[in-house]
């Protein structure tokens, strides 16, 4: 309570990966609903997309993953990831708007 959402981005990103962070710019809003086997509403997320610039720390897994690593953006396109995430990425790393 009380905490300005770039302060938990910081703070997140450190607890998750180690890495001392500070907030560039704003990237997006992200919104995924997903509904269950019964086609009911089971999960909306609202997501606020930061983009930031590491300031410090060193890569590593916090307690709550099992992996952590970098990877470019061709090799993104590899792995199996949420759908619209990887166009959020993009839009992130280039600057462009998703209107």
């Amino acid at each position: 309570m009380g905490e300005r959402v770039e302060d938990a981005v910081c703070r997140e990103v450190l607890e998750e990966t180690n890495l001392e962070v500070s907030v560039v710019r704003f990237g997006e809003i992200f919104e995924r609903i997903m509904p269950d086997a019964a086609g009911e509403i089971e999960y909306h997320y609202v997501l606020l997309d930061y983009v930031c610039e590491v300031r410090g720390g060193t890569l590593r897994a916090g307690s709550d993953s099992a992996d952590v690593r970098w990877f470019s953006p061709e090799e993104l396109k590899e792995l199996p990831i949420t759908s619209g995430t990887l166009e959020v990425v993009e839009r992130c790393r280039t600057g462009a708007k998703s209107y």
